[in-house]
């Protein structure tokens, strides 16, 4: 007989990626690197920017087994992270101006909650340590822990 699995089903809503890379880098560093003080619209200009949004992510305990019918159990409510970097261009032109950043990050987390009972915390732990190099066989006891987060 074929033992149930467990696993964390993810889902995603949409995937939106962006990146966008100045038209002539060297000739726009060079020029704007020469004046004392570049407008910041003109900066801008001088970076690659990336920005990546992740729309309705949510996570999701579920049993894999074709005999048994359990419906998947919410563990993370739909999120949305999104993540924006920006990478100077040519920083070589822009040694002289030191308080211009080379690399800038912003990672935005709203409302990121995790709704699982210590069962489920357990079952989710299990799952993640099948994963490791040490990932011992499953027992009789991760069965019970298996029937009592379901």
């Amino acid at each position: 007989a074929l033992r149930a699995l467990p696993a964390l089903a993810l889902h995603v809503d949409r995937v939106n990626v962006e990146h966008c890379t100045p038209m002539y880098p060297r000739r726009l560093a060079r020029t704007l690197s020469s004046l004392s003080q570049p407008s910041r619209s003109l900066l801008h200009h001088c970076y690659v920017h990336c920005y990546l949004k992740v729309f309705g992510l949510r996570a999701d305990l579920v049993c894999l087994n074709a005999s048994l019918a359990h419906p998947p159990v919410p563990i993370i409510p739909a999120f949305s992270p999104a993540l924006y970097i920006k990478l100077l261009q040519l920083p070589m032109y822009w040694a002289k101006k030191v308080m211009l950043p080379v690399t800038e990050g912003i990672f935005e987390l709203p409302s990121l909650s995790l709704r699982a009972t210590r069962a489920q915390t357990r079952l989710l732990e299990a799952i993640a340590h099948s994963w490791s190099p040490e990932g011992a066989a499953r027992g009789a006891a991760e069965e019970t822990l298996l029937h009592d987060a379901f």
